[in-house]
């Protein structure tokens, strides 16, 4: 490769042609540095991203599973109470019944 050519990305940049001198070079091999940091940090930040997303979803069916699971319990909690309250007439009847035997 000509040595008075660098490549910034995929465009080839004509060194020997610059007035600027090896600062100039230096300068775009800082900024070649700093726009390959960020790719590096975008690439980082979408996979935090597709990571959090899945996450979320994961936590939203188990929040949904949850929902389910409590609905079902208050409706097993409503039957419950409703068959207690049965027992407590009948026994309560039954003890009137007692009462009256005893008289």
């Amino acid at each position: 490769m000509d040595p008075t050519v660098a490549t910034v990305g995929t465009a080839p940049v004509d060194v020997a042609s610059r007035d600027t001198g090896s600062s100039g070079v230096t300068a775009i091999e800082r900024l070649a540095d700093k726009v390959s940091a960020l790719v590096e940090l975008l690439d980082t930040t979408r996979h935090q991203l597709a990571n959090a997303t899945q996450e979320n979803e994961q936590l939203r069916r188990e929040l949904d599973d949850q929902g389910a699971t409590a609905q079902q319990d208050r409706e097993e909690l409503r039957t419950l109470r409703a068959e207690r309250e049965q027992l407590q007439t009948r026994v309560a009847a039954m003890l009137d019944q007692l009462e009256e035997i005893e008289l």
